[in-house]
C-alpha cells in the first residue's frame, strides 16, 4: 500500500475512506500484517521501516562550536571592547608610534578572544548536555502484538502495520486505527487544544499519535509513523524554538542587569573621573598624541570596568548547575523533564506522597485471605500466631486447608482476645453441612475463576532454555510454567492483580490462559476507577460455567501433583456434577455472570450472600457483615490490602439487554445499569496483600523531616492499612497495638465533618506547636499563589446532614488521619485550619489530591507531589513540581508532571530535594565569589583612578589583567562551583521556599572579604615602603611593572583561595570538606594555577607583566593566602539568618509544624496514644 494512501487516511480521518481499502483487516492484510497476530517475523518488520520509514521525530538542531562563539562576541560591551581595541591599535602604529599602545591593544583582544572562547567551549558542552537528556525523557516502551505474542518496544522501533496494545494512561507512539476496545476514550488537548474526551469505536477508529488514552483498553492498528504524523509535523515545525528560561535564570538575569547597571555607572563615573584629573594636571593640549591616547586609554579602562561588572556567569552558572544536576539526578533515578522543576524541587516545603510502589515496595504478595467463612495465613518463620486464623504453607488455602479449618470449628474473623463472641456463637461459619473434599474445591474455583475472569493481569514466568551462548542460564518467558519454575515471576500489568494471579498459581495450579481462554470473550467490562474502588466484568453463564469446570480440574491436578490431597481424592480430578454444584451455588443456571472486586469494605456492604466452604451461598444478616468487617479490619490492622471477590447470578430477564446485542448497544445498556447490577452479591473470598515498606524509606522520611518537609500519606487503602503502613515509614509516630483504654478513649462527635472537636483533640496533644491559621481573603490569597479562586474548592463536597461514623484520628502528636469523603466535605476554612497537622489521607482519590495540593498552596508550601495514574493529572499539574512514576505511571501522568521517578522510590525523591537544594547552593556559592571580585575591582580601579592624576598606565589591574580576572570568575568559576556536588548537610537546612538568592550571612562574607582585599590593594599600592618590604622590590621598581604585576598576583591568588571560602555559604568553619569530592572544582583550580604562572611568566607586552622571582611569588601567594583566615574571622561574627539553616536548628520556623516521633516502628513510646473520632455508639 502507498505511504501516501496511509498519510491521507490518518490525515483526512474519514471512515469512508478506510472502507475503501478494506477496513483496518484491509489495510494490515495489504501490509502483510494481521490484525490478530501482527508482523509474522522480524524480517517483515524491518521491510516496514525500509517502506513507510521509522518512528523518530525531529531534534532539535544544536548549534556548533562556531556558532556558539559568534552568539558570544555578539555581545555591545564587548563589541565596543573590541572596537576601542583596535583604535588603540591603529593609535600605537600609525600616530604615536608606541609599541606598548599597539600592543596593550593585541592583548585586550586576545584576552577578549580567550574569555568569548571559553564561555563558547561550555555552553557548547551543556547544549550537548541537554540533547543528550532530551533523547532521555522522550525514550519509552509500548506493547505490540508480533508473531501472535505480546512484547515490549520501544518507541523508535514501532513500524506502520504493527498492532497496538491500548492501555489507559498510554500516549499514543503514532497515528493508529482502532480493531477491538472496551470504552477507549482519549485526550487530543495536547493535538488540537480541545480538552473534551473523544469516544473511539469502529464507526470513529482514528486516534491521533500524541494524544492520550485516559479510559478503557483494546488494539489498534499503526498507520503512519514519526514526521508523518500529525504529532511529527508539529515538532517539526517546534523543533527549533528555544525554551523559556527557568524563574531562577529569569531571576538571575534580572540581577545581572542590576549589576550591570552598577557597572555602567562605575565605568562612566571612572572615565569622567580619570579625564577631569588629567585636565586638571595642567597637560599640554599641544601634544595631541599624549591627549588622545590618555583619553581612549580612559575608554578602554572604563569598558573593561563594564565588561568586568557585567556578570554573564551568573545565568551560565545556573544552566551549567542545572545541566549537571540533571544528568547526575538520572543516576540517582530521577528524570527532569523541565528545568524549572530541577529548582523547585529544592524549595518544596511538602510533599504528597502515594503509597503503593513509591514508600513501599510495590512486590505484591497475597499472604492472607477469607474464603468459606475463615480466615487464612500464610505461615512465616518467628511471626506471631493470631488466634481465629488458620495457618499454611500456601499465599492462599488449599481444599486440604478449608477442611481442615471446617472440621477443626475454628472461629472466623473474630477480633483478637473476644472471646465472649465466640462462645456465643456470634461469629459462626455460614453453613454447619460438612465440607468435602469436592465441596472445598468447588469453592475455590469460583473465586479463582471470578478473579482471573476479572482481569487482564498477564504473569510470565523465566523457564530455563538452551542457549549456547549463555549455557546454564538463558531464560526465556512462559506462561504456563511448571512447578519448578514458579519462583521467577515476571509481572506485567497492575502489581496487585498480577499478585493474586502468582497466588493462584502457586497454590491452586490454576492458569489464567486455560480458564481465559475456556470463557472466551465477556460481555461488559467497567474498568477500575479510583472514583468506584472496584472492576466489574459480566460474562455469559455458559462462558463461566466452562471457566470454572477449568478451574475444578486445574486444582485438583496441581493438588495431586504437589500431594496436597490423599490419593483416593486425587484420582477424581473434578466430576461434572462437582463442578455444576460449585456453580450453582452462585450462578444457579444464569443467563449471565457479574464479577467485582474491589476495596472490600465498600464491596461488603453491597454483599447479601457470602459463599460457605461447603459451596453454598449462606444469606448475611447484621451479624454477619459485622463478621466480615472484622475480618477486614483485622487484615488491615497488619498493614495488608484486603480486596473483596463477588459475583452474582444473572437471570433472563435481569440482563440490560440481550447477550447477542452489538458491542455499543450492549455497553450504553450496562453502563445505565451498573449500580443494579452490583447489588445484591455474593461474596465469595477477600484477599489481604502484603506490599512491604521500602527499606530505605523510614530514613528518607526522616531526612525530609530534618529538611525542614512535611511528608503527607495519600493512598486509596483503607485507613487501617495506610496508618500501620505510616508508621513503618515515621510519617506517623510509632506505636503498639493499643489497650484496652487506648481503645476506648474516644470523642463522641455529633455530626461529620466537626472540625471544633478536631480541633480540641489536636490541641490537646500537640501542645504549643498549634498553628492558628486564619485567611481574611481567601480569593486574594488564591490568586498570590496562582491558584485559580473558581478552582480551590474543585474536589469538595457538601458536608452530610445526618450524623455518620468518622474514621479520624488524631495521633498523641495532633498528627491526623482521615479519610477522603470526611476531607472533602470540610469547608475551606477548615481545611485551612486542618491541613498542617493532616498526615494521612486514606480511601482518597485524584480530587481529594487535589484539594491537599490547592489548600497547601493557600498555605503558602511549595508542594511536591506524587502520583502515577491517568485520573492524577490535574493534581500533578497543580503542585510546583508533579512527580510521575517512571514504573507503574502512565504516560499521562507523565506528560502531565515534571519529575519522573524512574525507580517509583521515595527515597529518590529525597535525593531530587538534595540535587534541588544543590542548585540554588551553588548559585549562592557563585554569587559570593561574583559579588567579592566586583566590589573590590570596581573600588580599586575607580580609586586609583583619582589617584594617579589620570594615567592609566600605571594601573595596579590592566585592562588584560582584569578581562583574565573576568575570566576566572564568570566561566571558570562558573565551572567551579556550579558543579559542586550535593552533601547530606543541604538535608539539615530549613526549606528556601521563596528565599531571597542573598541571604545575610553571604551579605557578611561579601562586605568582610570585600573590605580586607580593597584595604589590602590599595595600601600596596600606595605604601612604597611596605610593597618593596613585602614584594622584594629593587630601587626603583616601585610603580613600574615588577611592583604592578605583583598587585596583580597577589589579586588573583586572594580570589583562588576566596574560592575556597566561596564553598560554604552557611559559616562551616571546615571548608575543606567535600573538596576532593568536587573533581571539576580541583581540576578549575588547576588550569587557573597554571594560566596564572603563564601570563605572569610570560605575558609580557601583552598582559603588562614581567617574570617575578621565587620569592615574589611565595610572598604573593602567602598574602593571597590571607582570605583564608579573614574568611574564618567573618564566619565568626554572629548573625541570624532567618533563611539559614540556624533557623532550623533552633526552632525558628516560620510555619510550626507539629512534631512527629523518628522512633522505628514496633518500638513503644512513652505515653502514645491515639484517638478515635466517631459518632455515639459508633464502632
Amino acid at each position: 500500500m502507498e505511504k501516501s494512501v496511509l498519510g491521507n487516511l490518518a490525515k483526512n480521518r474519514e471512515v469512508a475512506d478506510l472502507e475503501k481499502v478494506g477496513g483496518v483487516k484491509g489495510i494490515a492484510k495489504a501490509l502483510g500484517s494481521s490484525v490478530k497476530l501482527g508482523y509474522k517475523d522480524d524480517a517483515s518488520v524491518r521491510q516496514a521501516r525500509e517502506t513507510y520509514g521509522s518512528n523518530h521525530l525531529p531534534e532539535r538542531k544544536t548549534r556548533n562550536f562556531l556558532q556558539h562563539l559568534i552568539d558570544a562576541l555578539w555581545d555591545l560591551t564587548l563589541i565596543i571592547l573590541i572596537v576601542a581595541a583596535c583604535i588603540t591599535i591603529i593609535f600605537g602604529i600609525f600616530i604615536s608610534r608606541r609599541q606598548e599602545d599597539w600592543v596593550q591593544g593585541i592583548g585586550i583582544l586576545f584576552a577578549v578572544v580567550v574569555v568569548s572562547a571559553v564561555t563558547s567551549i561550555v555552553n557548547w558542552l551543556q547544549d550537548r548536555e541537554f540533547v543528550a537528556l532530551a533523547a532521555t525523557n522522550a525514550k519509552r516502551n509500548v506493547r505490540v502484538i508480533r508473531g501472535g505474542v505480546e512484547q515490549d518496544c520501544v518507541i523508535y522501533d514501532v513500524v506502520v502495520g504493527d498492532i497496538l496494545v491500548l492501555r489507559a494512561g498510554e500516549v499514543l507512539p503514532c497515528d493508529c486505527a482502532v480493531i477491538s476496545g472496551d470504552g477507549l476514550k482519549v485526550s487530543e488537548a495536547s493535538i488540537t487544544g480541545e480538552s473534551a474526551q473523544l469516544t473511539k469505536t469502529a464507526k470513529d477508529p482514528f486516534m491521533v499519535g500524541g494524544s492520550m488514552l485516559e479510559e478503557g483498553a483494546g488494539h489498534a492498528l499503526v498507520l503512519t509513523t514519526g514526521v508523518d504524523t500529525e504529532y511529527g509535523r508539529i515538532v517539526k515545525a517546534l523543533v527549533d524554538q528555544e525554551s523559556p528560561p527557568t524563574p531562577l535564570q529569569a531571576k538571575l538575569d534580572s540581577l545581572a542587569k542590576l549589576i550591570g547597571y552598577v557597572g555602567m555607572g562605575f565605568g562612566a563615573a571612572t572615565f569622567i573621573l580619570l579625564v577631569a584629573v588629567f585636565f586638571a594636571s595642567g597637560p599640554n593640549l599641544d601634544d595631541t598624541n599624549t591627549v588622545v591616547n590618555r583619553i581612549l586609554g580612559a575608554f578602554v579602562i572604563a569598558i573593561t570596568i563594564v565588561v568586568v561588572a557585567v556578570p554573564e556567569g551568573l545565568p551560565l552558572a545556573v544552566t551549567i548547575s542545572l545541566a549537571f544536576s540533571m544528568r547526575s539526578m538520572i543516576a540517582d533515578q530521577t528524570l527532569v523533564r523541565e528545568l524549572q522543576s530541577c529548582e523547585t524541587m529544592g524549595s518544596a516545603t511538602a510533599i504528597c506522597s502515594d503509597k503503593t510502589g513509591t514508600l513501599t515496595e510495590n512486590k505484591m504478595t497475597v499472604i492472607a485471605s477469607l474464603v468459606g467463612g475463615r480466615l487464612f495465613r500464610r505461615a512465616f518463620d518467628g511471626e506471631r500466631r493470631l488466634p481465629g486464623v488458620t495457618y499454611g504453607t500456601t499465599s492462599l488455602p488449599t481444599s486440604a486447608d478449608v477442611i481442615a479449618s471446617a472440621e477443626s470449628g475454628a472461629p472466623d474473623a473474630i477480633a483478637a482476645g473476644d472471646a465472649a463472641a465466640a462462645a456465643a456463637g456470634a461469629d459462626a461459619t455460614p453453613s454447619a453441612t460438612a465440607t468435602t473434599t469436592e465441596s472445598a474445591r468447588a469453592a475455590i474455583a469460583v473465586m479463582d475463576s471470578a478473579i482471573l475472569l476479572n482481569s487482564d493481569a498477564v504473569v510470565e514466568y523465566q523457564v530455563p532454555v538452551d542457549d549456547p551462548a549463555a549455557p546454564g542460564k538463558a531464560t526465556a518467558p512462559d506462561y504456563d510454567s511448571k512447578l519448578d519454575a514458579l519462583d521467577r515471576p515476571v509481572f506485567r500489568d497492575n502489581k496487585t492483580e498480577c499478585a493474586m494471579v502468582h497466588a493462584l498459581r502457586t497454590s491452586h495450579g490454576s492458569v489464567f490462559q486455560h480458564i481465559r481462554n475456556a470463557a472466551g470473550e465477556y460481555l461488559f467490562r467497567f474498568n477500575f476507577s479510583s472514583a468506584r474502588k472496584r472492576m466489574t466484568t459480566v460474562y455469559s453463564g455458559d462462558a463461566w460455567r466452562a471457566a470454572s469446570a477449568v478451574a475444578m480440574g486445574s486444582i485438583a491436578e496441581f493438588e495431586a501433583a504437589s500431594a496436597v490431597a490423599d490419593a483416593s481424592a486425587a484420582g477424581t480430578g473434578g466430576s461434572t456434577t462437582d463442578t455444576m454444584a460449585a456453580t450453582d451455588a452462585v450462578a444457579e443456571d444464569a443467563a449471565a455472570v457479574v464479577l467485582v472486586k474491589g476495596a472490600a469494605e465498600t464491596l461488603a456492604d453491597l454483599c447479601s450472600h457470602e459463599l460457605a466452604s461447603t459451596g453454598a451461598a449462606a444469606a448475611l444478616d447484621d451479624a454477619g457483615h459485622d463478621r466480615i468487617r472484622r475480618s477486614i479490619a483485622r487484615l488491615a490492622d497488619t498493614g495488608l490490602r484486603a480486596l473483596a471477590v463477588c459475583v452474582r447470578g444473572l437471570a433472563e430477564d435481569e440482563l440490560p439487554c440481550a447477550n447477542d446485542a452489538s458491542g455499543e448497544d450492549r455497553d450504553a445498556a450496562y453502563h445505565k445499569a451498573i449500580e443494579r447490577l452490583e447489588d445484591g452479591l455474593v461474596l465469595v473470598g477477600i484477599v489481604g496483600i502484603k506490599d512491604p515498606v521500602r527499606p530505605e524509606v523510614p530514613r528518607a522520611v526522616a531526612n525530609c523531616r530534618s529538611a525542614g518537609i512535611r511528608v503527607r500519606m495519600c493512598t486509596g487503602d483503607n485507613i487501617r492499612t495506610a496508618r500501620f503502613i505510616a508508621r513503618e515509614c515515621g510519617i506517623l509516630p510509632a506505636v503498639d497495638h493499643l489497650s484496652e483504654e487506648e481503645q476506648k478513649a474516644v470523642v463522641e462527635v455529633p455530626l461529620l465533618p466537626a472540625m471544633d472537636a478536631i480541633d480540641e483533640v489536636i490541641s490537646s496533644r500537640a501542645g504549643p506547636s498549634v498553628v492558628e491559621v486564619v485567611l481574611d481573603d481567601p480569593v486574594a490569597a488564591a490568586r498570590k499563589v496562582g491558584v485559580d479562586p473558581e478552582k480551590m474548592n474543585q474536589g469538595a463536597e457538601e458536608a452530610p446532614a445526618e450524623s455518620r461514623p468518622s474514621t479520624t484520628m488524631v495521633d498523641r502528636d495532633g498528627l491526623v488521619s482521615m479519610e477522603g469523603k470526611e476531607f472533602r466535605a470540610l469547608s475551606l476554612k477548615e481545611r485551612v485550619r486542618l491541613v498542617p497537622y493532616l498526615a494521612v489521607l486514606a480511601r482518597s482519590s485524584p480530587t481529594d489530591k487535589l484539594l491537599l495540593v490547592n489548600t497547601l498552596k493557600l498555605l503558602n508550601d511549595i508542594v511536591a507531589v506524587t502520583g502515577d495514574g491517568s485520573n492524577d493529572a490535574p493534581a500533578l499539574k497543580a503542585a510546583h513540581v508533579g512527580l510521575a512514576m517512571g514504573i507503574a505511571g502512565t504516560e499521562v501522568a507523565k506528560e502531565a508532571s515534571k519529575v519522573v521517578i524512574l525507580d517509583d522510590n521515595f527515597a529518590s525523591i529525597v535525593r531530587a530535594v538534595r540535587w534541588g537544594r544543590s542548585v540554588i547552593e551553588n548559585i549562592r556559592k557563585f554569587l559570593v565569589l561574583q559579588l567579592t571580585i566586583n566590589v573590590v575591582a570596581l573600588t580599586v580601579t575607580f580609586v586609583v583612578s583619582g589617584a594617579n592624576e589620570g594615567d592609566t598606565s600605571a594601573f595596579p589591574l590592566s585592562v588584560s589583567q582584569l578581562l583574565w580576572i573576568n575570566l576566572l570568575m564568570d566561566s571558570a568559576a562558573a565551572l567551579a562551583l556550579a558543579t559542586e556536588p550535593p552533601s547530606d548537610s543541604l538535608l539539615l537546612q530549613a526549606p528556601q521556599g521563596r528565599a531571597s538568592l542573598i541571604t545575610r550571612i553571604m551579605v557578611k562574607q561579601i562586605a568582610v572579604n570585600s573590605i580586607w582585599q580593597i584595604f589590602l590593594v590599595l595600601f600596596l599600592t600606595f605604601d612604597e615602603t611596605a610593597a618593596n618590604a613585602l614584594f622584594f622590590l629593587e630601587p626603583g621598581q616601585f610603580g613600574q611593572r615588577a611592583h604592578l604585576t605583583s598587585i596583580f598576583n597577589m589579586f588573583v591568588w586572594l580570589q583562588l583561595f576566596a574560592k575556597l571560602h566561596a564553598r560554604k555559604i552557611h559559616d562551616e568553619i571546615n571548608i575543606f570538606h567535600g573538596l576532593l569530592e568536587s573533581k571539576m572544582a580541583l581540576f578549575v583550580i588547576f588550569l587557573i594555577i597554571v594560566g596564572q604562572v603563564i601570563i605572569v611568566e610570560f605575558g609580557g607586552d601583552l598582559m603588562l607583566t614581567t617574570a617575578l622571582t621565587p620569592a615574589q611569588w611565595g610572598m604573593c601567594i602567602l598574602m593571597g593566602a590571607t582570605s583564608l583566615p579573614v574568611g574564618w574571622i567573618s564566619r565568626a561574627i554572629p548573625i541570624f539568618d532567618a533563611d539559614d539553616e540556624l533557623a532550623l536548628r533552633f526552632g525558628f520556623h516560620a510555619r510550626p509544624e507539629a512534631p512527629i516521633s523518628s522512633k522505628g516502628s514496633g518500638e513503644k513510646e512513652e505515653g502514645a496514644e491515639l484517638v478515635q473520632l466517631s459518632t455515639p455508639g459508633a464502632a
